[in-house]
């Protein structure tokens, strides 16, 4: 590959991830703020944790249905980008915004100045990006893929990867992300 390709790792829940994930070089860390989801990140735990790492841009992740108090949202957390499904697209405030989407929806997308990133849900069902998607798109895929493989075929511009619970604070597995970045590496 001639380009080192972005790497995304979202639903981070724990400064072990967090720090792994930036030693690796990761471009951007997800952490879900929305309280209903199992996966959400206090501002209390955010702040331990973004205290701890430098270099990835971080990244607030919303999935549910309704509106969050963006204002709010955004200072506390203070991110740099915004991750959220297409449907939310409606209510997002006027902040670099990463989408995410099926495949099969590329057509429905609507141009919007302020979405910079496209993330694919089924990133292994993408066969390539069509040419009209002028924004860099990441492939949602488990780790255990070859990842060079993937993004050569479908000319993607990276990866979005999942962060994991830790085992107890400081145990962790990190083999579904190592397998991919130590590839890339290579």
């Amino acid at each position: 590959m001639n380009q080192r390709p972005l790497i995304y790792v979202h639903r981070i829940t724990n400064l072990s991830d967090a720090r792994y994930c930036a030693g690796m070089g990761v471009d951007m860390l997800g952490f879900v703020v929305d309280p209903s989801d199992p996966d959400y990140v206090t501002p209390k735990l955010y702040q331990d944790m973004i205290g701890w790492i430098s270099g990835p841009k971080r990244v607030i992740e919303w999935r549910s249905a309704s509106s969050p108090d963006w204002d709010e949202l955004l200072d506390v957390y203070k991110p740099d980008l915004i991750h959220l499904p297409l449907q939310g697209m409606a209510t997002a405030p006027a902040l670099p915004l990463m989408v995410e989407i099926d495949a099969s929806d590329l057509p429905l997308l609507k141009s919007n100045p302020n979405i910079t990133h496209l993330v694919i849900r089924d990133g292994l069902n993408v066969q390539t990006i069509p040419d009209a998607t002028k924004l860099p798109v990441l492939l949602s895929v488990p780790g255990n893929i070859n990842s060079q493989e993937l993004l050569q075929r479908t000319g993607a511009a990276g990866l979005a990867l999942q962060g994991s619970n830790e085992v107890a604070p400081g145990l962790k597995d990190y083999d579904h992300l190592a397998l991919i970045l130590e590839a890339l590496e290579d």
